[in-house]
């Protein structure tokens, strides 16, 4: 009898003990989709600082050529004025819609980066309750249990550290932005 009980005991900690590393799997599981998200936003972020470069070699081939017509071609002052009146807009038109799109990608890469840094958060608020136990009893009796929790508080302080690059990035954007 007292062997049930010691073994229903047992069992019930093994259950438990595989519902709390159930929950941690689920974590990690939207933790990846976050970090997916992640890369996704890099990556549009790159795509933008292309088509800015893009831009504006655009631009300044453009006034290059503008340049060169107007000394080839002699101009009146009335029909000068026109045209650049039209290319001012057409610039202010372009530089509208980057800013916008800018501002977009701004707008998402700032809620994605709040919602890694909460779930980054919360991994290390689970991890530190997790080998803060008073008990380490429990601890030893399972050492690759252990070791994969280490390794993925290892992977969230990597993620971290990608979190921090993300915001870098995103500075460089936002002022870049700004300053043009």
């Amino acid at each position: 009898m007292e062997d049930s009980e010691l073994m229903g005991e047992h069992y019930g900690r093994l259950y438990r003990r595989y519902k709390h590393m159930e929950e941690k799997y689920t974590e990690r599981c939207n933790q990846n989709a976050y970090c997916a998200q992640f890369t996704q936003l890099l990556l549009e972020v790159d795509k933008t600082h292309d088509k800015i470069d893009t831009l504006r070699s655009a631009a300044a081939k453009n006034e290059k050529l503008y340049e060169r017509y107007e000394k080839e071609h002699c101009i009146s002052s009335d029909n000068m004025k026109n045209r650049i009146e039209k290319w001012k807009d057409m610039l202010q038109t372009e530089a509208d819609a980057i800013t916008k799109w800018c501002e977009e990608t701004k707008s998402d890469v700032q809620s994605f980066m709040a919602g890694f840094e909460q779930a980054s958060k919360s991994l290390h608020a689970e991890l530190a309750k997790f080998f803060c136990r008073p008990s380490t009893s429990e601890l030893n009796t399972d050492r690759s249990i252990v070791q994969f929790l280490e390794n993925v508080k290892k992977l969230s302080e990597e993620a971290d550290n990608s979190l921090q690059k993300m915001y870098t990035q995103h500075n460089k954007l936002s002022n870049f932005v700004l300053d043009h």
